[in-house]
Order: structure tokens, then sequence, then C-alpha cells
């Protein structure tokens, strides 16, 4: 949801010598996944997980700047200075001024980059949603994991409804599992972080694991492998059986896998697990790291209330 939006809002329309400046802008900020100016069919689709999650972090520090950067006109000569503060500001070329005219009908229309700016609340709305951690134990009941979907649902539904209006030919089953799956999963499943990108890694590396390390492989050759007895002299004829392939590694990973799922279960396992197991059995098949309040994106200022700001800290910076 985050490479639509991204894509639909500062992206798409970009201009060439303006995608530069988007490209140059990020990478000083550290983000080197995306590069606006790349020739790419779809650049946007090379942002990774890493850098998405602290972008999100950072968004009141980035989104404003490029959704102004993305909302000027295409024939408006701009570049980037840094005003007292190191902070990346853009100058305008009074040539391109527009009119009282002009100014009048945009007073009467919300901009573009409001409109944006009220898509990437939503969006850090369901952002934030997904942060509060969920209760283990008998805390988790079906009464409250039908408040969380409820949830879920609304905020999802108005980040699905805004990726349309941007994009109504938009084809991606996202928006459908945002709002219609993933509610339902929180009902019968509990905690979605259960099932989240690291938790799924998590466990296909357990997996990789058990294979590389923890199995038996041997080479067959032709339909059977025959050996002989090395204690065999000349005057004893060698022994010589018939060796089968009996159980291959994959049935080995998954029994060894049964038995360590086996152990997170029952009291009588209990003397048996460790910490790793414990963990796992709690928080998920991966640790997930919770964001405290105070690093939640919960404090963070609203994108329309940043945006509204624009005009005056250039006006500031002049």
């Amino acid at each position: 949801m985050f490479k639509h939006l991204f894509k639909y809002t500062v992206h798409e329309g970009l201009p060439a010598s303006r995608k530069k400046l988007v490209s140059n802008y990020l990478k000083a900020a550290g983000f080197y996944s995306y590069d606006a100016a790349s020739v790419d069919e779809d650049p946007t689709a090379h942002w990774i997980g890493r850098e998405v999650k602290r972008f999100l972090d950072e968004a009141d520090k980035h989104v404003p700047f490029l959704l102004q950067l993305a909302s000027a006109p295409a024939d408006v000569d701009m570049a980037l200075n840094e005003n007292d503060k190191g902070e990346q500001e853009m100058e305008y070329d009074d040539e391109y001024a527009p009119t009282e005219e002009e100014l009048e009908q945009e007073e009467k229309e919300e901009p573009i980059m409001m409109q944006n700016a009220a898509r990437w609340d939503n969006f850090l709305a369901l952002v934030r949603s997904i942060h509060v951690p969920w209760p283990q134990g008998e805390a988790d009941t079906t009464a409250y994991r039908e408040g969380r979907a409820v949830e879920a649902f609304n905020l999802a539904a108005k980040v699905a409804h805004d990726l349309m209006e941007l994009k109504p030919t938009l084809l991606s089953w996202v928006p459908h599992v945002a709002v219609f799956i993933v509610p339902r999963q929180m009902v019968s499943l509990g905690d979605p972080a259960r099932r989240a990108c690291d938790a799924c890694e998590s466990f296909g590396a357990m997996f990789k694991k058990l294979i590389k390390h923890s199995t038996c492989r041997r080479r067959v050759m032709g339909d059977k492998v025959t050996t002989h007895n090395p204690k065999a002299t000349a005057q004893a004829s060698a022994r010589r059986w018939k060796q089968t392939f009996n159980r291959g590694y994959i049935e080995q990973a998954f029994t060894r896998a049964c038995v360590r799922e086996s152990l997170q279960h029952g009291a009588e396992n209990a003397p048996y697990r460790q910490r790793v197991d414990v963990r796992r059995t709690t928080t998920g098949k991966a640790t997930v790291s919770r964001k405290s309040a105070e690093d939640s994106p919960a404090v963070m200022r609203p994108m329309t209330e940043l945006c509204g700001e624009l005009p005056e800290r250039v006006a500031t910076a002049e």
C-alpha cells in the first residue's frame, strides 16, 4: 500500500528534471532502494522493507516536501537550497508566479497537495493502528479481536478508497486483502504479527537451517547401492547388501519441525523449552520490535497541518 500511495502522489507525473531532484533528496536522506531518476518501468517497486519502515517513522520530515515538489506546476523552474536551519527548501522563479485570478481560484478549490496530504494521514493512521501491541493470553478475547477488526476495516477502507481515487484503473489485490481478508483473520486467528512478513521469513529460515544442517543425505546411484564388509579377507567371502533410500531430507526436516512445534504446547513440555521457544510462543514466529508511545507515529503531526505551513516556511526563508 505504501508503494501504491507513494507512486501516485509523489512519483507519477514528475518531469525528468524534477525526478532528479527527488532522487538526490532521497539519496541524501539515506534511501537508496528507490531511484526516481531510474529508467526502469516502475522504480517505486524497488523500495525495500526496512527503508519503508524508516521512511514512515520520518514521514513528517519527508512527505510535506515531496508533496510540495510533486504538486508544483510543471513549468516552474525550481532548485533546492538550504536555509539557516539546514533544511532543504525550493526556490521559485518569479517569472512564473501565479496571477491574482489564479490565486482566487486556488483558494476556492482544495489544492492537490492538501488532498494527497489527507491521503497520507489516512495511511499513517492505519500504520499507527498496526503498531498498537496485541494482548496475549486471556486478554486476547473474541470481543477484543472484533474491535480491532472493525478498526482495521474502517482505516483500510479509507486508504483503499484513496488509492482508487488516485488510480481508478488500479489492478491490485492489496486493497481487497487489506479491507476484506485481514480483518476476518484478526477475528479467527488473532494477532496479525504472527503472520507478518518477518514471522514467515523466520519460519522459512528455520526450515532451511534444518535442511542444511540437520538432515542426512546419501547419493544413490541407480536402483541400489552395494557395499562390502571391510573386515572381509581372502579366505572369507565379502558380504554385500542393498542400501535403500528410505527417508528423504524433506521428510526428515518436516519431522523435526513437527517435533519442535509440539514442544510449544502442553505443560509437560515446559521444562524442555529454551528461551527462543518461549519467545516464539508469546510473540509469534519472529521477535517483533514493538514501538513505544514515544517512538510511535502517533505523536507525529498531521500531514495536512505540516503542508499548510509550507507557504509560511518559504516566506520566512525568503
